[in-house]
């Protein structure tokens, strides 16, 4: 929307001119996306056997590891400063949508170790940074340094799992795999007149 588009800002009202508020109607209306359509009526309401919260559980024991950053962050740091921890958990949560869509699973497999990727690669940069900021020669400095390099370690773990879970799972489709194809592969055909066609 340009500039031009919008109300001027200042209106006549009961004869002395007053500062116009933006009003909805002046604003226009966003199509809404497929994804929020599917679980809705053109009325706007739930529709009846809609999926809308499906996967809430699996959500939150997903955001598992997030909680417990921002506690370890809390602890390591005694509740100096609490605004470092949303940013962490925001950046934790860009690093965590990125991952997800390059590898472009939907697996819990494969997003539950990604969150932890996710959650410790920030960690590792942040405790890393702030012993910078104290000087390295310093013993809090090096208590923060092991914590970063124990952090890089379960972020590369962590990775390696989510990869792995996805390579597992790409050979699968959908849940429609063939549970004879291992044997079949390994022994050729299957036997006269048993299913062949």
């Amino acid at each position: 929307m340009a500039l031009s588009d919008l109300p001027p800002l200042v209106e006549v009202s009961h004869e002395k001119e007053r500062l116009a508020l933006v009003r909805l109607s002046d604003v226009g209306t966003v199509p809404t996306g497929e994804d929020r359509r599917r679980d809705h009526e053109p009325s706007g309401q739930f529709a009846k056997g809609n999926r809308a919260a499906a996967g809430r559980a699996a959500k939150r024991a997903l955001t598992a590891p997030l909680r417990a950053a921002r506690k370890r962050v809390q602890l390591a740091l005694g509740a100096e400063c609490p605004s470092a921890t949303d940013e962490l958990l925001s950046d934790a949560m860009s690093i965590y949508s990125s991952s997800k869509l390059d590898l472009g699973s939907r697996s819990v497999l494969v997003l539950g170790p990604l969150v932890t990727h996710a959650t410790e690669t920030v960690l590792a940069g942040f405790f890393a940074r702030r012993a910078a900021e104290l000087g390295l020669e310093s013993e809090e400095a090096g208590r923060l340094l092991g914590l970063a390099h124990a952090c890089e370690t379960q972020a590369t773990r962590a990775l390696t799992a989510a990869l792995a879970a996805c390579k597992g799972l790409a050979g699968r489709k959908d849940g429609q795999a063939d549970p004879h194809k291992a044997v079949l592969d390994a022994f050729g055909e299957s036997a006269p007149g048993k299913g062949s066609s």
